[in-house]
């Protein structure tokens, strides 16, 4: 059943996600305006990433959280600096568990900043050692529930926007290398998002490598 947590006060992400551990549906109403102008931008994100919006009118969001939500991390692990046409920037990713297994899943933090495109999907391959796509999560950050109206207080000051994916892995993954790749392309038309100094030959930022015994 449902869980009522209105007279708790939930000023942190760390106090949010510790309400979220467990199998219970929270729920969280709160004023649109407030949520992208005046939460801290990590507890912002953890609400847009583990929520999904089942109501909002007339300035009120009506939030619930979605089934096998996880917690963003909140620093990034590995620095990159990847930049895309048109100003988005990869700057960093989180990887848990930091050693992938067959059957299992990689929870993966991306930390974007700059001017990520509204609208476009991200590009979430793991290939193995012939390129070949044995793992995806394309997803929209933030399952798209973040209007156009709101996209400009999302990066705004140039805030670090984290995004998750959850890349479910076959349970006859192959011991082998395995890459992962990252990038953005238009839902429409399948066309990629370029990048700067591309490494990967298709418009992709090449994450790492990961053994899989």
């Amino acid at each position: 059943g449902d869980r009522y947590t209105g007279a708790i006060w939930l000023d942190t992400a760390e106090a949010f996600n510790q309400v979220l551990t467990g199998d219970h549906r929270i729920w969280l109403v709160t004023q649109e305006f407030w949520l992208f102008n005046s939460y801290d931008g990590y507890l912002q994100q953890q609400i847009l990433e583990q929520m999904d919006k089942q109501w909002g009118e007339g300035g009120v969001w009506a939030l619930s959280t979605r089934p096998g939500h996880w917690p963003l991390a909140r620093e990034a692990e590995v620095m990159l600096n990847a930049e895309f046409d048109g100003g988005a920037r990869l700057r960093g990713y989180t990887v848990n568990p930091s050693q992938p297994a067959p059957g299992g899943v990689m929870y993966l933090t991306l930390f974007w900043q700059g001017n990520l495109p509204f609208g476009a999907k991200v590009l979430v391959h793991l290939r193995d050692a012939n390129n070949n796509t044995v793992a995806q999560a394309d997803h929209f950050i933030y399952d798209n529930k973040v209007p156009s109206s709101r996209w400009g207080d999302l990066l705004k000051n140039d805030e670090v926007v984290r995004d998750g994916a959850a890349l479910a892995l076959p349970p006859d993954l192959q011991p082998g290398r395995y890459r992962l790749l990252v990038g953005f392309y238009h839902p429409e038309t399948f066309a990629r998002l370029g990048v700067i100094d591309d490494q990967s030959g298709e418009s992709a930022v090449i994450l790492g490598e990961w053994v899989v015994e």
